[in-house]
């Protein structure tokens, strides 16, 4: 079998981005988040941040995915004041997220 030839912009992604991890710490840098809350887990990274708009306080978790050259951002945003009982769910569904070929 032969084996795909990249196009050029695949190939420099995968130099650049060799991992999830990689991928999820540049999304946290060009958005002026701090890399170091990003974890890699079994497949996936994931970091959360909070930030304020228009006076009210919210929370993100965000899960990055690489499938293939792909690279994908999961993001659920909820009120500050409803992180402890809406973590949860936001984990089990991003554990929901599948790829077709």
């Amino acid at each position: 079998m032969t084996e795909r030839k990249l196009p050029k912009s695949e190939q420099l992604i995968k130099r650049i981005l060799p991992s999830v991890e990689d991928y999820a710490e540049l999304v946290c840098t060009v958005n002026n988040l701090d890399p170091e809350g990003v974890t890699a887990k079994d497949g996936f990274a994931e970091f959360t941040y909070e930030k304020e708009l228009n006076g009210k306080n919210y929370y993100y978790y965000a899960r990055c995915f690489k499938n293939g050259t792909d690279f994908w951002l999961f993001q659920f945003a909820c009120e500050t004041k409803n992180t402890e009982k809406l973590t949860p769910s936001f984990e089990k569904w991003a554990s929901t997220v599948t790829f077709g070929e």
